[in-house]
């Protein structure tokens, strides 16, 4: 089964938003102590400035820049990568998750998938806990058609290990 589409920022955007927000990994814990620490840290700066609406202000103005900022970071770092925007088609089968572009094409077996798995608008095959391929559900002609590729997926996935001689 195989399906093109273009990747933009925002899909890369919302990517880091499922990596940040639903993935347990190192990275995402160390960004939430983080926010925890800027939280308590705006809220002594606003302490400081001896009102409650002072203090309100500046909570709500330090994390408005700092996720400004996250975007911002997000953005610049794939407009600076000619290999991560663009064309993209992926193709699964029985061997692995063929996706191809314009600069690369690359082969990652079903034993070097690490997990499958959606949101209501995304299908990420992790080959790492943080990277995955990213296949929009926009690229499918419906709904259905997405499902059935995750399905698939998750059927080649979980199977991986058997021999090659069973039928999935």
């Amino acid at each position: 089964m195989q399906v093109e589409f273009d990747l933009n920022k925002e899909d890369y955007w919302q990517y880091n938003l499922y990596i940040y927000y639903k993935r347990k990994t190192k990275f995402g814990t160390f960004n939430k102590i983080l926010l925890i620490v800027c939280g308590f840290w705006f809220f002594w700066i606003g302490l400081i400035t001896g009102s409650l609406f002072g203090m309100l202000a500046i909570i709500i103005f330090g994390f408005l820049l700092m996720f400004i900022l996250i975007k911002t970071s997000v953005y610049l770092a794939v407009s600076n990568s000619k290999s991560t925007l663009g064309n993209y088609h992926i193709s699964i089968g029985p061997e692995g998750v063929n996706a191809k572009t314009q600069h690369r094409t690359i082969l990652t077996t079903w034993s070097g998938i690490y997990d499958v798995a959606s949101d209501r608008s995304y299908i990420y095959l992790f080959y790492d806990n943080n990277f995955a391929h990213l296949i929009p559900k926009r690229a499918f002609a419906t709904p259905d058609d997405a499902l059935k590729f995750e399905k698939l997926a998750t059927v080649y996935w979980t199977t991986k290990d058997l021999p090659e001689d069973v039928e999935v």
